[in-house]
């Protein structure tokens, strides 16, 4: 299929069919709800209508139909949706719109992968598998973040994967199926035949940063299961050094706040995004390569660790700050003390105890310098020297950039060397060229009393500057402005008035460019009296063209709750256009009556304030005039049926 077969294909099915495949759905009257992925939901508000093709949220405001549900869930772009859908379905998908073609054993592989997920996910859901639902109580787990993070469940009674790959894809020779997902290490060979590799076990699709699945991780669910961690063998379409667990997920949230949580394991970052961390990935308990970072540090946020409180967690940030340094990026540290994990901190103390850690978070670099100097060194100066040349190790990745030789002063300071600046710097650099380590003769008139245990970077970063490299500038999306979803709002429900002069004219006083542009684009196509035909083809405009989130949400929503109107005449065109000028005059006028007043404050003089005193009453005047005109014509106009502004 191409991408138009396809997208029509997708919106054939009942959505309840495609979403449910994500989320877990019930039945209510003649439509389908559960929980919302979108916002921290425990009461279904999720709508999902079946005969309009559409979902909304009755809570958030997400809205939308089948592909958009998936776009927003999996925070794809549009052809990766299709791709999914395509494997989840059954169909091929050949993206007509791009000349590159991909390899053919990745194509392979990744629908084998993306069809295994939708196994291990649904079979749990299906079957109300009392092994996966006790793991998802014990371990404290939302049903929300489970269907987010596609949690799943292996069976162990039977190979369903190697069934499923046996029947399935006809156009293609079945054991070259066979071979690439033995190759990808989804399926094995046993002394019996084929078997499905993860047999009895949870499942944690791991995805690459566009949120195709490349790999898996399971845990055992019982004592006598070995080993008790298995995951995906490494393959030509998975690399666990250079994947992120979670990083298509946290994009949102990486956005939101400015930065991104590094944790080490998957049950650390599910946790997090339960309790709204959701800028929370993990690196899977391996060391970041050069790759990951450089991958993090174009995110442009800040970074911050949330490694276990063990001396692993410790290597591991040590390793992770050294990549990131010769970056020139200063991750911070989160103090999980006395906790063994966030996972634990969190179930303990909660979603505050953590963000005041977080808000109390020292620049990781500073945190090992301190840990370096707030020793007992007596009059011991060569131990003293000994530690400076430890931090000029640990500050070497920075070279002589300014973070560096302000960091290493201060330490000097603080161990009590006499030695200038010039002189620290002088062998900083020696150390940096290959030369040998600073060293000094031990004697008493070297020695300077220690001062108190303070931040050493108390001179050189207060807590404005650290707070500055925390704050990365979100561009917010700007809103629809009520003109706007007035005049949306009657242009989705009659649209036989975006032809009329009057229409144009108020169209006019838009605020929002997408306005414009959709409703030029709806008054260029063939109108249906169809509803479900005019929803699929409003899905078509919006898919065409990025409009913003909040624009479509707007779009579905209205379609989703109210009814195109098929029979009209001009009496009712003209009292909805007359209305509609009116209103959209009223807000016009509110608006400049608000900016007048707002200036007026800030003026001094009298012949100012008494001329924009002047202009706010002729305002005044207009709006009253507005107001007695609309109840003059209210009382006047028929019963006939109009649509509500």
């Amino acid at each position: 299929m191409q991408v138009d077969e396809l997208k029509d294909y997708i919106k054939s099915l009942p959505l309840s069919e495609v979403v449910g495949k994500y989320i877990s759905l019930n039945k209510k009257g003649g439509n389908h709800e559960g929980l919302c992925p979108f916002h921290d939901d425990h009461d279904p508000s999720l709508k999902v209508s079946d005969s309009k093709g559409l979902y909304k949220c009755f809570v958030c405001g997400e809205a939308g139909d089948a592909i958009s549900f998936v776009e927003k869930f999996r925070n794809k772009g549009f052809v990766e949706t299709l791709k999914e859908l395509a494997d989840v379905f059954g169909v091929s998908f050949e993206d007509n719109r791009s000349s590159q073609k991909l390899n053919p054993r990745f194509e392979t592989a990744f629908r084998i992968l993306t069809a295994a997920q939708a196994i291990y996910f649904s079979y749990p859901r299906e079957t109300k598998a009392k092994v996966f639902r006790d793991f998802i109580v014990t371990r404290k787990i939302s049903e929300e973040i489970a269907n987010q993070f596609q949690l799943g469940f292996a069976p162990s009674d039977k190979n369903h994967l190697v069934d499923f790959l046996t029947k399935k894809d006809q156009e293609n020779p079945k054991q070259h199926i066979l071979n690439i997902a033995e190759e990808i290490g989804v399926i094995k060979k046993t002394k019996r035949g084929l078997s499905d590799t993860f047999r009895g076990r949870i499942i944690f699709p791991i995805w690459d940063h566009s949120g195709q699945v490349r790999g898996f991780g399971s845990r055992a669910t019982n004592d006598q299961q070995l080993p008790k961690y298995l995951n995906s063998k490494e393959s030509f379409v998975f690399n666990k050094k250079k994947i992120l667990f979670g990083f298509h997920l946290a994009k949102a949230g990486m956005r939101e706040t400015g930065r991104v949580i590094l944790t080490e394991g998957y049950m650390d970052t599910i946790t997090m995004h339960q309790f709204d961390f959701k800028e929370s990935i993990a690196i899977m308990g391996i060391a970041l390569s050069d790759e990951k970072c450089s991958q993090l540090k174009n995110t442009n946020h800040q970074i911050y660790f949330a490694f276990d409180n063990d001396k692993a967690g410790l290597q591991a940030g040590i390793r992770a700050n050294e990549n990131f340094l010769k970056l020139g990026l200063l991750p911070f540290y989160i103090n999980l003390s006395p906790f063994k994990d966030p996972d634990e901190l969190l179930q303990e103390k909660g979603r505050l105890e953590l963000q005041k850690r977080i808000e109390q978070a020292k620049i990781f670099t500073d945190f090992l310098i301190e840990k370096k100097i707030h020793q007992n060194f007596g009059d011991n100066t060569d131990l003293k020297i000994k530690t400076l040349n430890e931090i000029f190790q640990l500050l070497s990745p920075l070279k002589l950039s300014i973070q560096a030789t302000e960091r290493l002063v201060a330490a000097a300071a603080h161990l009590g060397l006499k030695s200038s600046a010039e002189t620290l710097i002088d062998n900083y650099k020696n150390y940096l060229a290959g030369l040998k380590p600073l060293r000094t003769t031990h004697s008493a008139s070297s020695v300077q009393p220690q001062s108190t245990k303070t931040d050493i970077l108390s001179g050189q970063n207060n807590s404005e500057s650290i707070q500055a490299q925390r704050n990365v500038a979100r561009k917010a999306e700007n809103p629809l402005s009520p003109i706007d979803r007035w005049i949306l709002h009657c242009a989705l429900c009659q649209p036989s008035i975006i032809l009329k002069r009057k229409f144009t004219e108020i169209l006019d006083f838009a605020t929002n460019k997408g306005t414009n542009k959709f409703i030029l684009k709806l008054g260029n196509c063939h109108l249906t009296n169809d509803q479900n035909e005019y929803t699929k083809l409003i899905s078509q405009i919006l898919h065409e063209e990025s409009y913003g989130s909040a624009f479509n949400n707007y779009i579905y929503s209205v379609l989703y709750s109210e009814k195109l109107v098929t029979q009209t005449d001009e009496d009712s065109e003209g009292q909805l256009l007359f209305d509609l000028k009116n209103k959209v005059t009223m807000e016009r006028l509110k608006i400049k009556k608000k900016k007048l007043m707002q200036s007026r404050l800030e003026l001094t003089h009298k012949e100012e304030i008494d001329k924009t005193d002047e202009l706010i009453m002729e305002i005044n005047k207009k709006i009253t005039d507005l107001k007695n005109k609309r109840k003059f014509t209210n009382s006047n106009v028929s019963d006939k049926p109009r649509t509500q502004i």
